[in-house]
């Protein structure tokens, strides 16, 4: 896995940090060998001053995993067709159990928790209304029972997923407030599923003729939200998308790997 970088900006000041993801269970591992909560000899990754992102892959397990994959329902995942299981209300109470686990932990050390409800997650896919198995009062409860878990957790959303039936700005709006609401002090925004892939690569590393557009799923939330709103972006340099991002009233920008 390939740590993010990020670029804050406080005050004109520029702050490179990374946000790193480690899941909170194995089923939960974007790739093989990424970090994991269940590993006896764990060491947080980064520096003292990087936060952590609690991930679960959720269907996105399946890519790389000969075991079944867990989901909020039990669509194909689209990349491989394959089918996961379908989370029940007791596997739901246990993975909320080990995402607060893993938030006190991250505490314990004096870092920063970061809920990941983004990159076609288990906890994105249970917020969308395309894969999330319930209507949006039950689907947006659920999120926050989680955040409610783990205490003020900061949290990576995907505001919009810009495919047909999937989550829209509105829905990102709600949830972000929500998250907002409940003690998230920053929100870190990005658009797009895999599973529309042209508007996928466009908001994630914009486009060679308008790296900006990278932008565009944050700029909803800002004036709609009390968190912080810093844009999440999937390749190129983030200091140079600085300025526009300061234009449209944006926190800061992050610069996410893939894994």
């Amino acid at each position: 896995m390939v740590p993010p970088s990020v670029v804050r900006m406080d005050a004109g000041a520029q702050v490179p940090m990374r946000l790193w993801g480690v899941a909170v269970r194995a089923d939960g591992r974007r790739i093989a060998t990424a970090p994991c909560f269940d590993d006896a000899e764990l060491r947080l990754p980064g520096g003292a001053d990087d936060p952590v992102a609690l991930d679960h892959a959720g269907p996105r397990a399946a890519t790389w995993s000969l075991e079944r994959a867990v989901a909020a329902a039990d669509l194909p995942e689209p990349e491989t067709g394959r089918r996961p299981r379908a989370l029940l209300e007791a596997g739901w109470a246990a993975l909320t159990e080990r995402f607060a686990a893993a938030a006190a932990r991250v505490r314990r050390a004096d870092r920063t928790p970061v809920l990941a409800v983004d990159d076609d997650g288990l906890l994105q896919a249970a917020l969308s209304p395309r894969t999330g198995g319930a209507d949006d009062r039950a689907r947006l409860a659920r999120l926050l029972a989680v955040h409610r878990a783990c205490g003020p957790v900061d949290v990576a959303l995907c505001v919009e997923e810009l495919c047909p039936g999937g989550l829209d700005a509105t829905d990102g709006i709600e949830a972000a407030r929500a998250l907002a609401a409940q003690g998230a002090g920053t929100i870190y925004a990005s658009g797009g599923t895999r599973a529309f892939g042209p508007l996928f690569h466009r908001t994630k590393g914009g486009s060679e003729g308008d790296p900006a557009l990278a932008l565009a799923s944050a700029a909803w939330l800002v004036g709609r939200v009390s968190a912080r709103v810093v844009a999440v972006v999937w390749r190129g340099e983030p200091g140079a998308l600085l300025p526009p991002a300061r234009a449209l009233g944006l926190g800061g920008v992050v610069a996410r790997g893939a894994s």
